[in-house]
């Protein structure tokens, strides 16, 4: 009796670790990508977050001179805007995280592109030096140039 009750228990096993298999499979083809995705989401929320944050803190309205153009989501501006701070590439980075796309121009100068939800963040650096700001909304394609002086202020 001991021989055909271990006959009988093997397929059991068997099914048991075909079992465990399956669980992983639809674990690893199904949950996992769906948890990235999840994770991903929220990681760029959290870079759109800093984005703005950033933005509020580094650009200002310069109150001395008069302009009309149109901001980033729209509203109308009476005021150029200026940079408040020149940090260098280190500083923005520790703000920001890293960049999404970096490149350098032929002058030397170094470009950084951060991209959240909503808004399109490009700085400008010439010799690790910020000196332009370009916050752009994705979705309506308006957006500012802003520099260290807000003579070359430009809305689009």
């Amino acid at each position: 009796m001991a021989v055909s009750n271990q006959r009988s228990a093997w397929p059991r096993i068997i099914l048991v670790q075909l079992g465990i298999v399956a669980a992983l499979l639809v674990l690893y083809k199904v949950y996992m990508p769906s948890m990235q995705r999840h994770n991903l989401a929220k990681d760029v929320e959290a870079r759109e977050q800093r984005i703005q944050k950033f933005t509020r803190t580094m650009i200002v309205e310069d109150s001395g001179r008069d302009v009309s153009g149109t901001g980033v989501d729209g509203q109308s501006m009476s005021h150029p805007q200026k940079l408040l701070q020149e940090d260098s590439v280190d500083e923005v980075q520790q703000a920001l995280g890293a960049p999404g796309t970096e490149f350098s121009d032929a002058g030397g100068g170094q470009h950084l592109t951060w991209t959240g939800t909503d808004h399109k963040l490009e700085a400008a650096f010439n010799k690790g030096v910020l000196y332009n700001l370009t916050y752009t909304n994705i979705r309506t394609g308006r957006g500012v140039a802003v520099f260290e002086s807000s003579q070359y202020w430009q809305s689009f």
